[in-house]
């Protein structure tokens, strides 16, 4: 192996869409998601926010929440857009007229609360956009209120409070609402502002909430904004994470603050650059066995190479503060064991003769090459086809994705062995939704005995979704296997890993003597005819919208159809922000 320096190609990197495209998308669902993300910003003063929408519909639900609400401190805002020559003239006259109507009301109006009187709902929010709109430091007891209040709306006002009075004393409140629906989007925006002020009070909010990987990554995407410094090296002991996406995210963060690992941490990262070489060359030998056997299946695992590949890549970067290997070499000095192989395998898989990883595709010549020279490193044989599902099935979550283990089983004819059939068996009470049902129809296909012996000992609700695909009762297609397969085809940029939120919050509908009378507001339909793979799709987003005659009609020709709820839309945008734009586009392109 030559010791000629190799600096290793950039990998192609998604990038997330920036704000001003955002801000140009039409429809009505990405104008509320976005006025909805704003509206902190727009309370508190800060309306920069303004100067890359063109949505007309964001300016309708600014001026139809104003209005409702008499928000005075959303008079900066309309003032602005009055006075902006780049908006029409009906758009500046409106909130023309908005602003004189909350400035008489507010001229013209007395204290709610009056001594003695009973605080209603109504009251308690009007006080609580007075003290938003005012100078004066809110006391924290008042904040203590309006946060164990039912209202939502209360209990988002005094995020922004906490927030626009910078109450660094009210963050631990603040971070518990990233866990509450309807409030995480104001919750991230309040912390976002404190920048590294209360970075010491997020980290111990990560350690408690550790359990949970959304919060988790939550506060990842937190630290990748503010990038405080003395966090860097708790966000380095995150690589050692259970989690493969907290791993994968914590590194996104660091290397997206350029932060370079210390000595300290050097050494468990030497390790840690070697122990994925590691599983790249498993995942190598293990894709070498299915080439004649399953090429789907090929597919899959060079999924799978690829994400691992470009961890690798970054974690490089992190650990020798650059890809060239002659500096990885004196990085790694006179180091014995397999540390010392580490700039040959780099040189192996980030080699300039390899392609890059954007045009990549499948080639067994050049797969067979490369797990040879990897050979020589790890000694990972390669799989026979009849060993491969019970090693993937078994593998470390970390290692290989739910979506890949569950293509693995459905691509099984039958259970062929014992030691099969008990990893199947222990897939049935797996917390993964598409693994219990991919489990049940390989066991529906194999023997039902094998349920039988095992089902009492199955929650009752899990039961009973499985009793029916055991029984043949259950759709195919209403499987979450199959809701994601058809989003995968729909949103190919995005990972399929991903895409699992969304599938398991679809239903499946079929036209069946009950019928489909109407779409339920706020969702997305794609109708079907049995034996075509063609469909229309249908957006609704407003309530007053009437599809019933549109979905009456389609009762004749078309037999099923999948509802997706937006609001599972708003939920992944939040979880999943850089993957998002592609379903905010594909909604503009077909919202009636």
């Amino acid at each position: 192996m030559g010791r000629t320096p190799v600096s290793i190609p950039l990998q192609a990197v998604e990038a997330s869409a920036e704000p001003a495209e955002w801000g140009n998308l039409k429809n009505r669902f990405s104008a509320k998601a976005l006025f909805r993300s704003d509206l902190y910003f727009l309370e508190t003063g800060d309306l920069s926010v303004l100067d890359t929408i063109s949505n007309k519909w964001f300016f309708e639900e600014l001026f139809s929440y104003a209005l409702i609400k008499h928000d005075g401190n959303l008079i900066p805002a309309l003032k602005k857009i009055a006075g902006a020559a780049r908006f029409d003239e009906s758009v500046r006259q409106r909130a023309s007229e908005i602003v004189e109507i909350i400035e008489e009301e507010t001229a013209e109006g007395k204290e709610r609360v009056r001594p003695g009187a009973i605080v209603s709902e109504e009251d308690k929010i009007e006080n609580a956009r007075k003290m938003l709109a005012g100078a004066r430091y809110p006391h924290t007891s008042d904040i203590l209120k309006l946060l164990r209040d039912k209202s939502m709306e209360a209990k988002r006002l005094a995020l922004f409070l906490v927030g626009k009075f910078k109450m660094t004393d009210m963050v631990q409140e603040v971070c518990d609402c990233l866990n509450i629906p309807g409030l995480r989007e104001d919750a991230f925006s309040v912390l976002a502002t404190f920048g590294n002020a209360v970075s010491k009070q997020i980290t111990s909010f990560y350690l408690v909430s550790s359990g949970n990987t959304d919060i988790s990554k939550t506060i990842l995407r937190l630290f990748s904004k503010t990038c405080p410094y003395e966090n860097m090296p708790f966000i380095v002991e995150r690589l050692w994470s259970g989690s493969r996406q907290l791993r994968e995210h914590s590194l996104k963060t660091l290397i997206g603050c350029n932060y370079r690992a210390g000595e300290s941490h050097k050494e468990r990262l030497h390790r840690l650059v070697y122990e994925t070489f590691s599983n790249l060359a498993w995942i190598m030998s293990a894709k070498m066995c299915l080439y004649g056997n399953n090429d789907h299946l090929i597919g899959e695992f060079e999924r799978e190479y690829r994400r691992w590949r470009s961890f690798l890549f970054n974690l490089l970067i992190l650990t020798y503060g650059s890809a060239n290997t002659t500096v990885i070499r004196k990085e790694l000095g006179s180091r014995k064991n397999g540390l010392k192989n580490i700039p040959g395998l780099a040189d192996i898989l980030f080699g300039e003769t390899l392609k890059s990883q954007q045009d990549f595709e499948p080639d067994q010549a050049a797969d067979k090459k490369y797990r040879k020279k990897l050979e020589g490193y790890f000694h990972y044989g390669i799989l026979s086809y009849e060993e491969f599902p019970e090693e993937v099935i078994n593998c470390d979550y970390n290692l290989l994705s739910v979506w890949t283990k569950a293509c693995t089983i459905r691509e099984l004819n039958t259970i062929n062995n014992g030691n099969l059939e008990e990893s199947v068996i222990a897939l049935l009470f797996s917390p993964e939704e598409i693994l219990q049902e991919e489990a049940a129809k390989l066991i529906s296909r194999s023997n039902r005995e094998i349920y039988l012996r095992v089902s009492d000992r199955l929650h009752d609700q899990v039961k009973r979704r499985i009793d029916g695909i055991i029984a043949s009762e259950t759709d195919s297609r209403e499987l979450i296997y199959e809701k994601t397969r058809f989003l995968a085809s729909l949103f190919p940029q995005i990972p399929v890993e991903e895409l699992l939120y969304l599938s398991s919050r679809m239903s499946f509908l079929r036209n069946d003597k009950s019928g489909i009378f109407s779409q339920p507001s706020g969702t997305v339909l794609w109708s079907f005819s049995d034996g075509s793979n063609d469909f229309r799709t249908f957006v609704n987003f407003n309530e007053s919208t009437d599809m019933s005659s549109v979905i009456r009609d389609l009762r004749t020709s078309f037999s099923f159809c999948y509802l997706l709820p937006l609001n599972a839309v708003r939920e992944f945008h939040f979880i999943y922000p850089e993957s998002s734009w592609e379903i905010f586009k594909y909604i503009d392109d077909n919202e009636e």
